[in-house]
Order: structure tokens, then sequence, then C-alpha cells
């Protein structure tokens, strides 16, 4: 520019490059003065407001912004000043507009490095001081000149895409302007509105457990009273406006449905907002005495706000009543309306009446049940009771069938609008069906928790209702979830309705597994009472005879139906190729598992006869052959049973491949039923009784070397798996604290069978044995000693894990203290 400035004296192009020197000039005054609010922002935060930087850039930041506002004011008036007498779709107006659009932005984007700057000041400065409260009324200032702004944007964005063609390319430009902007303010309307219900819902979570007549309790009912008054306020604005505008629009037309529409909408917001508040006020009056002049207080504002809920019911009625007489008759707005009309005002006859009824009824039990349960007032209110719920589920039933009947006709569409309407309806519905139900089992659990004599008529009379009124629960359960399954069916796994479904369908569960573990432990303690009655009975009596049988039946079931479970994965698992991998090992270890059900289910019933040996019979009677014969044969079929897992085990061996997990595992089951080498139980037992003997004078110590020894061995390879397992893991981690405390107790198992080895040849006096038994207590109380020693280090001596290593050292050289 300064060469051709030099260059050109006059013409055309002179003036060119004069204008172009000119804006080169104003570009980099604008720069610095860019550079220069920036820089203000960014020190004046950077630094400490005692610093010498601070102070210098701190005072600079009004000016900056001021004088960059004015800059960008004189260019958007330029600029809009330009598109003056051109038409609105020409590429001139297009040009001008654009540039004028940008400099407005660069406004509000200056209003926004200050509600970055100042928010980021306020976190670093203490509240209450001066300093902060200044912070403060400049953010909230910046705030609301960041937010009219963006509402400027919108407004003029809106305005050209009235002016121009929809399918232009400048079209798509200032929609995205647009939405860009409506996105930002709804972000901050829905963040402050979140905030605002957050502090509401605090209040309300916090408000029942506060100590009444405090600062904060009355604190507290101050911001809900108001949270409430606000609400309802905004909810009655909204209700009354589209009541005034169904006598502007014409009855039955277009703008007077959409009308109605919105006026049934906001008042039943409004009406079951105000039902809401009246349950709150039944739930804090409940904290005071029913004298008290609180309570009192409480129940008057109650009752205001009922008469005042009942006004505007009957207003809405007869609100439906007039425009019922106003409609066209032949058409769709009169039908409808006048259905509706009948629905509410024959709904407290149909509904409501039979539940405010079964209330009554309910009150009146209520009060006669300190009475006993055989008297004549009390059976009355009862029965009375148990009528008027069934009447009420009967509705609800009714309701049920016709909503069925409506998401039939749609079912079509079964992702559409009616359809979800009707569902949710249905499923609804069920909910207040099951309130009833449970309400009325509660009852029943009352009544035989309470004043009534266990074993009586009328304790019989009412566990037989309690059982039947949870059966017909379990089958409200069954119904949903049939219900939820089906409609997840049909949703998408990522739409919004299938994880609000989805959250029914998991409380259902719930619920069901509830009432499955009541039932199933209900049956135990059915059980446990035959059990303990069993034994108190007489041998061979007619009791003793039935609890034998009812013993038989519930274990030969039980053991039928692990042994099925196993036959029937054994078959699945054969059929599941490859063999070794993936799906067969679920299907082989579900085998398995019930095989070893089926094997500890059979030992269950050996000691069960043992037991009835000892206690009903005596050696060489009639009755403990019997006895001994049955134990002899369940034995023998015990034995049999594991051979023959042994056996479908050798043949898994030689067909899974080697190299798969499956085969290891399948070599673990069969080292765990003794296939090649004694059990664990066989080693323990063998030794056990050898000790015994030599403890009673028959000497066998070759044989408890050779048993200790191999007992032993079961323990360290234990030790050696957890040990392997614990150097994988990070140092004092859940896994690591885990595994340490298996490998522990493995290694200390072989430590204390040696203490138990050498107090045995100590007191026959068996030198040798003492001594061997002496040098391998000590080789592994040293490994203990030296691998907790050795793990102290590296750790915070105050931790839970070196008190406890240092502890288990110094506890184990005290009560080892023989083998030193």
């Amino acid at each position: 520019i300064k060469y051709w400035s030099a260059k050109i004296k006059k013409g055309k192009s002179a003036k060119t490059v004069k204008r172009q020197a000119k804006t080169r000039k104003r570009y980099k005054s604008y720069r610095s003065l860019w550079r220069e609010f920036y820089y203000s922002l960014y020190y004046t935060y950077r630094y400490s407001p005692k610093s010498s930087t601070y102070k210098k850039w701190q005072p600079k930041i009004d000016p900056s912004h001021k004088a960059l506002e004015a800059y960008y004011k004189k260019r958007s008036d330029y600029y809009i000043g330009k598109v003056k007498g051109h038409s609105k779709r020409s590429a001139y107006y297009k040009r001008y507009f654009r540039y004028y659009m940008y400099f407005e932005w660069y406004t509000v984007r200056l209003h926004w490095y200050r509600v970055w700057f100042y928010k980021k000041m306020l976190r670093r400065t203490r509240k209450g001081t001066s300093l902060y409260k200044t912070y403060k009324a400049e953010y909230s200032k910046s705030l609301k000149n960041k937010l009219a702004g963006l509402k400027h944007l919108q407004s003029l964005a809106s305005k050209r895409l009235k002016d121009i063609r929809k399918h232009s390319s400048e079209w798509n430009l200032w929609y995205r302007w647009w939405r860009w902007c409506k996105k930002r303010l709804s972000r901050y309307y829905g963040r402050s509105t979140t905030k605002y219900t957050r502090r509401a819902s605090y209040w309300f979570s916090r408000f029942n457990s506060l100590k009444i007549g405090s600062k904060r309790y009355k604190y507290a009912q101050k911001r809900i009273e108001w949270y409430y008054k606000h609400n309802l306020a905004r909810y009655s604005r909204y209700y009354k406006y589209w009541q005034a505008k169904l006598k502007v629009y014409r009855a039955g037309y277009y703008k007077w449905r959409k009308a109605f529409y919105y006026y049934r909408r906001w008042l039943r917001s409004w009406y079951h907002y105000k039902a809401w508040w009246m349950r709150f006020l039944i739930k804090w009056r409940r904290r005071f005495s029913s004298s008290s002049s609180d309570y009192k207080t409480i129940t008057g504002k109650y009752k205001a706000e009922r008469k005042e809920k009942m006004a505007v019911y009957k207003d809405y009625v007869s609100t439906l009543k007039y425009w019922v007489g106003k409609l066209p008759k032949n058409g769709r707005m009169y039908k409808y309306l006048v259905r509706y009309y009948k629905r509410y005002s024959g709904r407290r006859t149909k509904y409501r009446n039979p539940w405010l009824e079964l209330r009554k009824a309910e009150r009146k039990w209520w009060s006669l049940r300190r009475k006993p349960a055989s008297d004549s007032g009390r059976k009355a209110a009862w029965s009375d009771v148990r009528k008027k719920n069934r009447s009420v589920v009967a509705l609800y039933e009714k309701r049920e069938a016709y909503y069925k009947k409506k998401m039939t006709k749609y079912k079509r569409h079964s992702r559409g609008r009616h359809y979800r309407y009707w569902f949710r309806r249905m499923m609804y519905n069920k909910y207040y069906m099951w309130k009833m139900m449970y309400r009325l089992a509660w009852m029943y659990r009352w009544q035989l928790k309470h004043n009534v004599k266990r074993g009586s008529s009328e304790w019989a009379t009412l566990w037989k209702g309690y059982k039947d009124q949870w059966n017909s629960i379990f089958n409200l359960y069954r119904r949903f979830i049939v219900d939820l399954r089906s409609r997840l069916r049909q949703l998408s796994s990522r739409s919004k309705w299938y994880a609000y479904w989805y959250r029914w369908y998991r409380w259902t569960r719930y619920r069901i597994k509830y009432y499955y573990r009541w039932r199933s432990s209900w049956a135990r303690r059915r059980a446990t009472r035959w059990r303990h009655a069993f034994w108190k009975e007489k041998y061979g009596s007619r009791n003793y005879r039935r609890f034998s049988g009812k013993f038989w039946s519930f274990w030969y079931r039980i053991w039928k139906f692990y042994h099925a479970r196993y036959i029937r994965w054994n078959y699945i698992a054969y059929h599941r190729k490859p063999w070794g991998k993936g799906r067969w090992r679920y299907a082989f270890y579900r085998s398995m598992r019930y095989a070893g059900r089926a094997v500890r289910w059979l030992g269950w019933w050996i000691r069960f006869d043992r037991k009835r040996q000892r206690v009903f019979t005596k050696k060489g009677d009639r009755g403990h052959r019997a006895l001994e014969r049955e134990i002899t044969r369940f034995k023998k079929y015990r034995s049999y049973y594991i051979k023959y897992l042994v056996r479908r085990l050798t043949w898994w061996k030689s067909h899974v491949h080697s190299g798969t997990r499956g085969f290891r595992w399948v070599k673990r089951y069969l080292k765990h039923y003794g296939a090649g080498r004694e059990s664990w139980r066989t080693v323990y037992r063998t030794l056990r009784v050898a000790e015994h003997k030599t403890m009673r004078g028959k000497d066998d110590w070759a044989k408890i070397k050779e048993y200790r020894g191999k007992l032993v061995k079961f323990y360290d390879e234990r030790a050696k798996k957890w040990e392997a397992f614990v150097g994988k893991q990070k140092k004092a981690s859940k896994r690591y604290i885990y595994g340490y405390r298996r490998m522990f107790w493995w290694h200390y198992y072989g430590l204390r069978e040696y203490r138990r080895g050498y107090r045995i040849a100590k007191y026959k006096k068996k030198s040798s044995m003492e001594k061997h038994a002496k040098t391998e207590g000590k080789k592994r109380l040293d490994w203990l000693v030296n691998r907790m020693t050795a793990d102290q280090k590296g750790l915070y001596k105050r931790s839970w894990l070196y008190r406890a290593l240092k502890g288990t050292v110094y506890w184990l050289k005290r009560h080892y203290a023989y083998l030193k």
C-alpha cells in the first residue's frame, strides 16, 4: 500500500489505494484496542490484587470495553446505512446485512468474555467481601447484556428469514444463526430452571428432618410456600388466559379447539399441583399433636385449599356444560365435549364415591381394631372393608378391559401416540389396583400380628385370606410383566419410552422376587417347624411316620430336580461345539454345579439317617439295623454316582482339546472327585483315624507321617495358587488383600498341622517324629514371617495393612515360640 501510494497520485486507482490505507490504519488501531482489552482480562485474572501487574491492567478493562463497543456500534451503523434503499433480496443487501450481523455478534462476544472473566474472579474471591460483591454485580450486568444481545441476534435472524426464499443458501445461513442463538438461550434458561428446582427439592427433602421452630425450619417453610405459590400462580394465569380466549374464537373451529386443549392442559396442571400441596400439608400435619395450635393452623390451610380446589372443579364442569350448549350439534367438538362432560360430571358418583366409602369403612375398622377378634362389631367392619375393597378393584378391572379394547384398536401403530397414551393409562390403572390390593394385604397382616390368638378360628380365617390376597397380588405382578415385556419388544432400546417402561419392569421384577422370597421363607419355616417337632415325637408313632414321609418327599423332589438339571446341562454341553470353548464351558459348568448338589444332597440324607439312629434307636435293635441298611444303601448309591461322574469326566478329558480352558476345568473336577489320586476328604479322615489309634496305643507312625505329608501338600498347592495371584495385583489394593488373606491361611493350615503332629509326638514321647514336625513347622513359620516382614516395606506405617502384617508377625512369633 505504501509503495502504490507513492506511485499513483490521481485517478480512480489513487482513491482505491487511499481507501485501503485508511482501512489498514483503522484495523491496526482496532487490533491494538482488542489486544489491550484481552490482556487486561488475562493479567487481572492471572495476578493477585496486590501485585503491580494487576494494578496496571485492572483499570483498563472498562475503558477498553467501551472503546471496542463504540467501534462495533459505529461499524454496524455504517453497514445498516449502506443497505437502505436496496431490495431485500439483492446481492448488495445480502452482503452488507451479513457485515452488519458480524459486528452485532462482536458486541455480544465482548459481554461473553466479561461473563467468563467475572465468573473466574468470583471463584477465586472470598464470599462476603466487598470485592466479591463488586464482581457479583458486574457478573450479573454482563450476563444480562449477553442474553439481551443473543435475543437481539435471534430476532434479527428471524426477520431476515421472513424476507428471503426458504430454499436459498442464505436462508440456511440465517437459520443456523437463529438456531444457534436459540440453543444458547434455552441452555441458559434450562440450567437456571434446574438450579432453581434443585434448590426447592433440597428444602422439600430436608423439611421433615429439620427441628421444628428452628431458623432453618422457618426458612425452609418460607421457600417451600413461595415455590408452591409461584408455580400455582403460573398455572392459574395460563388456564384463565386460555379460558378467556374460548369466548374470543369461533366456537368449535380450529383456534377454539386449540384454546380449549390448552385450557384443559393448564387447568389439569393446576388441579394436580393443588392436590400435591394438600398431600404435603397432610404429611406436614402429622409432625404435630392433634391438640396443638400448629396442627389446627395447618388443618385450616388444608380445608381452605380443598375448598378452592372444589370451586375450580365446579367451574370446570360448568364451563363444559356451557360450551356443550353453545357448540353446533353436528360438530366433532360437540360429541367430544358431551362425552367429556358426562365423564367428569359422573366421575364422583362412579369412581370417587366407592373410593371414599372404602376409606370410611377402613377408618371405622381401624377405630375397632383393639377389640377382640371375636367381637361382632369388629367382624362386621372388617367384612365391610373387604367388600368395599373388592368393589373398587372391580372398577379398576373394568377400566383395564376398556383400555385393552382401545389398545387393540391402535395395535397396528404400536409406536404411535394413541397406542402409547392408552398403554400408559392401562399401566397407571394397574398400579392403582396394586395399591388397593397391597393395602388390604397389609391390613390382613396387621391383624395377624396384633390382638388375634394364634391357632384360633379367627387367626386361621385371616391367614387364609392373607395368603389368597398375596396370590392375587402375585397374579397382578405376572400381568404387569407380560404387558411390559410385550411393550419393550415393540420399542427401540434407544428410545426414552424404552428406558421409562424398563424402570417399571425392573420395579415389578423386584416386587415379585420379594413375593417369592416371602413364599419360600414361609415354606422353609414350615419345614423347620416340622424338623423341630420331629425330634420330640415317639419313634414309630403316627406323627413320626407322617413327618418322615414329608421329609422323604421333600428331599426326593429336590434331589430329582438337581439330577434332572445335571442330565439336561450335560446333554446341552454335548451338543455345543467346539468342546472346551465359550458356550460349552457355560453348559459344562452348570452340569457340574448340579452334579455336585446332587452328591451333597445324598450326603445330607445319610447324615439325617445317622441322627435318627442316634436319637430314636439303640445299637442292636430292629430299628437301628433297618436304618443301618438304609445308610449302607445310600452310601453305595453315592459312590456309584461319583463313579458315574468320574467316568463322564474321563470321557470329556479324552475328547476336549488339551490346550483349552475347558480341558483344565475337566482336570480340576476329576481331581476334585478323586480320579487318579486320593481326595482331600479321604486323606484327612485316614490321618485322623491313625492319630486316634495312636492315642489309644495302636501306633502307626509311618502312616501318620505319610498322610500328614499328603494333607499338607494339598494346603501347599492352594497356597501356591494364591501366591501367584497376589504377585499379579497392585500392592494394598482390594484384590491384593483378598488374595493375601487366602495365601496366608493355606500356609497357616500347613503350619498348624505340623504343630498338631508335634504335640501328639511329644505326648507319646516319639523323639524322631517330634523332630520331624518341628523342622517342617519351622520351615513354614520362617517363610511366613520373612514374607510378611518383606511386604511391610513401602506401606504407610499407620495404614491398616501395615499394622495387620506387623501384628500377625508378632502373634506368630509368640504362639510358635517352641520352634525357635
